[in-house]
């Protein structure tokens, strides 16, 4: 139901499929995959609109009743262990399972490549 995170959730999550890596330096934690021209320029593009265009954020409220609930029972069952869950460990396995699930979003543009 929870846990940690082990070395063979990173490797099932590495070996979901996704767009092939093109270099992968020895002993990085990286891929790199070059960028296309017209990649690169919709990049560029797209930072200059960012920068020069006025933009706005979004939020949203959520409830957590249920998480919260969830939460103390789990707290309840490993009072004795001396181990409290937050809702914040909740938070941070539902970006893990999404990162899996879309490993595209844990990128960066790295200029010339983009750092997955």
């Amino acid at each position: 139901m929870f846990g940690s995170i082990t070395a063979a959730d990173l490797s099932r999550a590495s070996a979901a499929s996704g767009p092939a890596a093109v270099s992968m330096p020895a002993g990085a934690s990286y891929m790199d995959t070059p960028v296309s021209n017209i990649r690169g320029v919709i990049a560029k593009r797209l930072m200059q609109s960012k920068q020069t265009i006025p933009h706005y954020y979004l939020s949203v409220d959520i409830n957590v009743d249920k998480i919260v609930a969830l939460r103390k029972q789990f707290n309840n069952q490993l009072k004795g262990d001396g181990v409290k869950i937050s809702v914040n460990d909740f938070i941070i396995k539902a970006t893990a399972l999404a990162c899996r699930k879309v490993p595209e979003a844990n990128s960066s543009w790295m200029d010339t490549v983009i750092r997955q």
